[in-house]
């Protein structure tokens, strides 16, 4: 092989791996922006439809207090999601400066899993928001 040939080679997969690197982190940001949006809208509907139903999240419960319950849902839903996404890429990127031999080059597997447990929070959130909704309209 020669060496432009190996170069076009080494360009074209380099780019290959950051374009992934870019995907995965778009859809792991994807992923909480969209779990955490079904936290939020079953937390209304049970806020506003089951009776004597309240936020255990005490973040939660106090921004709803203060600021009502959409823009305070709203506001906690965006700062957990920032906090999220600022620790993995942070984590990760001096994690990969520091040992590169360790860690795979762009950290997919770190962010598929840090992402991915995320999501998974949010939509266990989300699935027990609405068992208490269906609960509550099979009761009344």
């Amino acid at each position: 092989m020669s060496q432009s040939t190996a170069r076009g080679w080494l360009d074209e997969h380099a780019g290959r791996a950051v374009r992934s690197r870019w995907s995965v982190r778009r859809a792991g940001i994807a992923a909480l922006v969209a779990t955490k949006g079904a936290d939020i809208a079953t937390t209304l509907v049970g806020l506003r439809v089951v009776e004597n139903v309240r936020e255990v999240n005490p973040i939660a419960a106090a921004a709803i207090g203060a600021h009502g319950p959409v823009v305070g849902l709203f506001a906690v839903a965006a700062a957990t999601v920032l906090a999220i996404v600022l620790f993995v890429e942070g984590t990760l990127s001096l994690a990969a400066t520091s040992s590169r031999e360790v860690l795979d080059v762009d950290g997919r597997t770190g962010r598929v899993a840090c992402y991915g447990a995320g999501a998974a929070c949010n939509l266990g959130i989300a699935a027990y928001n609405a068992a208490v909704v269906l609960t509550a309209a099979l009761v009344a």
